[in-house]
């Protein structure tokens, strides 16, 4: 089964709707969480954990690095 793709944009919002949820409800459930929003959990605690770690721009660095993968690199020698 191939798994969902989701934009960065899409990413980045429901993060920060989880943080600002949890801020008001400390008791709030990261897996009950994702339930609610069809992702998986350990997904979204990737997500949340990349966001702590690196901001809004954790989804550019994941698209940066397949940039560069899919980028073919001929060497000439000479």
């Amino acid at each position: 089964m191939i798994g969902k793709r989701y934009t960065a944009q899409y990413k980045i919002e429901t993060v920060e709707e989880y943080l600002k949820e949890k801020e008001k409800d400390s008791n709030l459930k990261l897996a009950i969480f994702a339930a609610k929003k069809g992702i998986a959990d350990s997904t979204f605690n990737d997500w949340v954990i990349k966001y702590k770690r690196q901001g809004q721009g954790f989804c550019n660095i994941t698209t940066e690095i397949k940039k560069i993968k899919s980028q073919k690199v001929w060497y000439i020698n000479g």
